[in-house]
């Protein structure tokens, strides 16, 4: 069976979440993106673990490329991570939107909480996981 052709579209997308992915890896969150195990009795889904003491987050190879993208970005939002301009500047035009769109967004969001008291507060370096391996896979979000 010949491998399956990528159109320009999908090879952009993939170029994306390499970028993506080296940006975290220099935060020290490696990012795995892996066809993830699925059986009758469970599911693993997307989400980031503490593996052998060091962050990951594991990306479903399956998704459609948008939903790996949103969902890298999703982990970038929720662990208060920032971009720098060089960083930025790798983007395309459309991820770098949807990354100030999501910025301003927490930045309303934030804004709005009264006294932080009700603020999830996760640590930026392990996205404020600590789950073992064997749950961790289980519990990934």
């Amino acid at each position: 069976m010949a491998p399956k052709v990528k159109s320009k579209q999908e090879r952009e997308a993939d170029r994306q979440l390499r970028i993506l992915g080296k940006i975290l890896e220099a935060r020290g969150i490696s990012v795995r993106r892996e066809k993830l195990s699925r059986g009758p009795a469970f599911r693993v889904k997307s989400g980031e673990c503490i593996y052998t003491g060091k962050p990951h987050l594991f990306v479903d190879r399956r998704l459609p490329s948008e939903q790996q993208i949103s969902l890298i970005l999703d982990f970038f939002q929720e662990c208060s991570l920032t971009l720098e301009d060089a960083e930025l500047e790798q983007l395309s035009d459309k991820i770098r939107r949807q990354v100030v769109r999501r910025l301003s967004q927490t930045s309303a969001d934030e804004s709005s909480l009264d006294s932080g008291d009700s603020e999830l507060q996760l640590d930026s370096a392990t996205g404020g996981s600590s789950n073992s391996e064997p749950e961790a896979l289980e519990n990934a979000v």
